[in-house]
């Protein structure tokens, strides 16, 4: 572990064989998602966008820095509490 706080954790592994970081990155993402559970958002729909590299008339912002600020919302789950 490299550093940590409260809500946060910074490791390092290496070295490691081309390849492996993803299989173990997967691996630990999966476990973690299974231990802390949670609520988030997995699908953004608006209408009239394609893709997330396209822009709304009328909107400063373009759909990826939308995408990027809707993941910022913390949600609280009611199973949390």
């Amino acid at each position: 572990m490299i550093d940590s706080t409260e809500s946060h954790g910074k490791f390092e592994f290496r070295p490691l064989e081309p390849g492996y970081g993803l299989t173990i990155g997967n691996a630990l993402k999966k476990s973690i998602i299974i231990f802390f559970g949670g609520s988030c958002f997995y699908i953004v729909k608006i209408d009239g966008v394609d893709h997330e590299f396209s822009t709304i008339k009328g909107v400063v912002e373009d759909v990826t820095e939308i995408i990027l600020n809707i993941k910022q919302i913390r949600l609280k789950d009611k199973l949390m509490i």
